[in-house]
């Protein structure tokens, strides 16, 4: 009986260890859990963030991609606007070069040359792509853009408002679209969409000027260059422009003559004068002028000379005929008017902020037997048969 208690006793001892140790396996698995939840919360937060994260740059990237884009696109454009106008211009004068007549509208005629690749709706080879040269108008940049935008997963809408042909000054014509932009990119909802006017400055020197072309039925192709040489005298301000042979004797004026002075301008009657030049800063509304000149020791008794008023230079008249070469004005046709074989400025392209004009002077040794003596060497007055009664030669 005793061995019977004491076999109980033990057994009833052992399913309490059991059971005591399951418990504290338990415990201890509890508490192995609890210890590590946050770890487990943390690195679920830290992939979650890190997620997020990725996602946020992924979408930062495409967004710089897409402004990347757009401000690529609106370069491409200032270029193709520039090679299209000067590929039109060339147009132009090999037009005029073969017919011997006007553009109508040059600014108009530009602008459809520029867009579309067509002068009055007849396709313009050059423009339009031939014999393995690239189309370079608007409208086929636009397409090229829409095509890169999609092999790129971006979506590409543009609307071409308009192309606008202007002056910008005497050696520069401003070429310049209006175009609506919708750029999206569809991965990431990330989109650009405005109006912008992109311009793009396209020089006119190296090309014929057509007015020779016109009016001398194509005898004369003279090149639209800036002066060679360099001025005789420069001043700081002035009025109007003038040609003049230089006296510095007061009491020897007359029309055809230019007074060189030290004096203020001011203080002196001019009128016996048609122009002056004076060391004194002061300025006068009886003459054409140009004053504060840096060095009149340049200028001689019986010199010729031609004073341009945008520059306040004075030039040498007899090297500036040798030459040939162009100077800015305010009054000379701008080469757009030249294209329309105007002798003035339109009033269309009036009230411009720079001078747009252009004057040059009329050589008698390139007309040949065509000049026409007693009229003016400047060449939109000699071109529109007036006579100033000064003798250039």
């Amino acid at each position: 009986m005793g061995a019977d208690k004491i076999r109980v006793k033990n057994i009833k001892l052992n399913n309490f260890k059991l059971k005591f140790g399951r418990r504290k396996g338990i415990i201890y698995s509890l508490l192995t859990l609890l210890l590590l939840t946050p770890s487990i919360i943390l690195m679920i937060m830290y992939f979650s963030s890190a997620r997020i994260e990725g996602e946020n740059l992924s979408n930062k990237i495409r967004a710089d991609d897409l402004n990347s884009f757009q401000k690529s696109l609106l370069e491409d454009l200032s270029r193709s606007l520039k090679i299209s106008t000067q590929r039109a211009i060339l147009y132009a004068d090999e037009l005029i070069a073969t017919t011997g007549k006007p553009l109508s509208d040059s600014s108009k005629n530009i602008s459809e040359m520029v867009l579309y690749g067509t002068l009055d709706n007849k396709p313009v080879p050059s423009l339009l792509g031939s014999g393995g040269s690239t189309c370079n108008t608007v409208s086929c940049w636009k397409e090229n853009y829409t095509t890169i935008a999609k092999q790129v997963g971006f979506d590409l809408s543009v609307d071409i408002v308009s192309v606008s042909i202007k002056p910008y000054d005497s050696w520069n014509l401003n070429s310049s679209a209006e175009i609506k932009i919708s750029l999206n990119d569809t991965g990431t909802n990330s989109s650009i969409s405005h109006t912008v006017t992109q311009s793009s400055k396209v020089p006119i020197t190296g090309f014929e000027d057509p007015l020779y072309i016109i009016e001398t039925n194509g005898k004369v192709s003279r090149l639209i260059k800036k002066p060679t040489t360099t001025p005789l005298v420069k001043g700081s301000t002035g009025f109007n422009w003038s040609i003049g042979i230089i006296e510095t004797d007061f009491g020897s004026g007359n029309k055809n003559k230019t007074f060189v002075t030290n004096l203020d301008l001011s203080t002196l009657d001019l009128r016996n004068f048609g122009s002056a030049i004076s060391k004194n800063p002061a300025s006068t509304d009886q003459v054409p002028f140009i004053s504060n000149a840096d060095d009149l020791s340049k200028l001689s008794n019986g010199d010729k000379v031609f004073i341009e008023n945008v520059t306040y230079s004075v030039w040498s008249l007899t090297s500036e005929i040798s030459s040939r070469s162009y100077h800015e004005s305010y009054s000379g046709p701008s080469y757009l008017d030249r294209l329309e074989d105007k002798t003035y400025i339109a009033d269309s392209r009036k009230g411009m902020p720079n001078a747009i004009g252009l004057v040059s002077f009329v050589d008698p040794t390139e007309l040949g037997l065509t000049f026409k003596s007693g009229l003016s060497c400047v060449d939109y007055l000699y071109f529109s048969e007036t006579s100033d009664g000064f003798n250039c030669y």
